[in-house]
């Protein structure tokens, strides 16, 4: 998943008062390390009436103006001053935006070229400025779609597409109330429009006017990379939009805790990891030949040769497969391979490393398989594991240090002792297991050769050439 990114929706919650505005951004930056800062612009003579200028209030008590007129011009920044507060996001390396609620604003706020508009839920059918901003504006449009139906949202989707500026669209579940309760909230609206525009847009969001931060972390999950707050410093200021705005510390901990969700939202990279190897050998019911598992940490790794691993051998029975002997009515033997096995051949493959089979039987299960995974070498019928290793170490110009091989049996300790680098399953007989540089927490065809591969992987990487003398 991509990093989530927060928007702290200062809007008109600043009171009309620009030094609260910088004080905001900069408490954003400072304290909740927040980056994205957004206002509003609005021409109000464009928006209202003359009626509804001149009309108080609906909550006096929320009211900065003997009207609503004047209640909103209060609230009110002009061109220069978003423009001074853009350059003061600047100096501060953050990013200044704004939603706009008519053309006129458009035009103004598109002439300080952001790095996005936002057209909010309430003028997303303003399809002239929708228009304009097509033609006229370069940047990311981000529009809300709340108290929208489906065929305005198609309507909008399709003249975005039409202008060719879809792919710059960030397109966000959202629920129009103030504060908005969780039944609501719609969460799932953010699978719907990735399921239905997610390959043609630049990214799917969310606007939340709900309490608390835990529906951000689901909002996140399901897909939102956008993650929209409104933002104020005190919720008991007056004015509409602080009871459903995050205080400086809700938003701290929103944009901590989204942070921390994006590398748990992962699968596991192995059966086992790192971190629950000790515990493992410390708590594990071990009456089922649960024996104790072994990790080589990268340092152990390195230090056991100083060169990287060029060619991967293996061996097949016990280590490809789990030994088992199967057979069809017919008398046809059958052998049962692991994907995750193949998987980790091909990743080995996919890193530079040469891979190659060697095992005494001959079967054409075990040349349809090779064929399969593509493996660069294929032994079969081999009694002398070791000459034949030494052979195509002669012909690739390799030392032994840079070969690795597993095995699981006698035949195999030869070749063990011989290469820089050895493992052998977990059920490998104990001649084997008591000379191999790494033992597998996995059994023969259970995962055991991917279980190596990944070990080898990790064992290049962590390797640094010696400068020459």
């Amino acid at each position: 998943m991509k990093n989530p990114i927060v928007i702290a929706e200062i809007g008109c919650n600043h009171k009309g008062d620009i030094s609260i505005a910088k004080d905001m951004i900069r408490t954003a930056r400072d304290f909740c390390h927040v980056n994205v800062v957004k206002f509003q612009k609005r021409t109000i003579s464009n928006l209202l009436t003359k009626e509804e200028y001149n009309t108080p209030h609906p909550n006096p008590q929320n009211s900065y103006g003997k009207t609503y007129g004047e209640h909103r011009e209060f609230l009110e920044f002009d061109l220069d001053q978003h423009k001074d507060i853009k350059e003061y996001c600047e100096t501060l390396g953050m990013i200044y935006s704004s939603s706009v609620w008519d053309i006129d604003s458009a035009r103004d706020i598109c002439s300080l070229e952001p790095e996005f508009v936002k057209i909010p839920s309430a003028t997303n059918t303003n399809y002239e400025m929708l228009e304009y901003l097509c033609e006229g504006y370069k940047g990311l449009i981000h529009i809300s779609l709340g108290m929208t139906t489906r065929s305005e949202e198609r309507y909008i989707v399709d003249l975005l597409d039409n202008r060719g500026r879809l792919g710059d669209t960030i397109l966000y579940a959202c629920t129009s109330g103030y504060p908005v309760p969780p039944e609501d909230v719609a969460l799932l609206e953010i699978e719907r429009l990735k399921r239905e525009y997610g390959n043609g847009v630049h990214a799917i969001g969310f606007s939340g006017h709900h309490n608390g931060i835990s529906i951000d972390m689901a909002a996140y999950t399901l897909g939102a990379t956008y993650i929209e707050r409104h933002y104020t410093l005190d919720r008991t200021w007056k004015g509409t939009d602080h009871a459903a705005s995050l205080e400086p510390d809700g938003l701290r901990r929103l944009t901590r805790d989204l942070h921390n969700l994006h590398p748990a939202l992962a699968d596991k990279k192995k059966e086992l990891l790192d971190i629950e190897i000790p515990q493992r050998n410390k708590l594990k019911w071990s009456r089922n030949d649960s024996a104790p598992v072994e990790i080589i940490q990268a340092e152990k790794i390195k230090s056991n040769t100083g060169d990287k691993i060029e060619l991967f051998m293996l061996d097949v029975d016990g280590v490809l497969t789990d030994s088992g002997m199967y057979y069809t009515e017919n008398g046809d033997e059958l052998k049962k391979f692991n994907t995750r096995d193949g998987q980790g051949i091909e990743i080995l493959r996919e890193s530079g490393v040469k891979v190659g089979i060697i095992t005494r039987e001959k079967t054409d299960i075990v040349t349809r398989r090779a064929e399969k995974l593509k493996v660069d070498y294929v032994f079969q019928g081999v009694t002398n594991k070791l000459e034949k290793i030494k052979n195509l170490q002669m012909e690739l110009k390799l030392k032994p240090d840079q070969i690795g091989y597993i095995g699981d049996d006698i035949h195999d300790l030869s070749a063990l002792k011989y290469v820089g680098f050895s493992a052998v399953p977990k059920d490998a007989v104990v001649e084997c297991r008591s000379i191999a540089d790494y033992r597998c927490a996995l059994k023969g065809g259970e995962g055991c050769v991917r279980e190596f591969a990944e070990v080898v992987l990790r064992r290049n990487a962590e390797y640094a050439p010696s400068s020459a003398n």
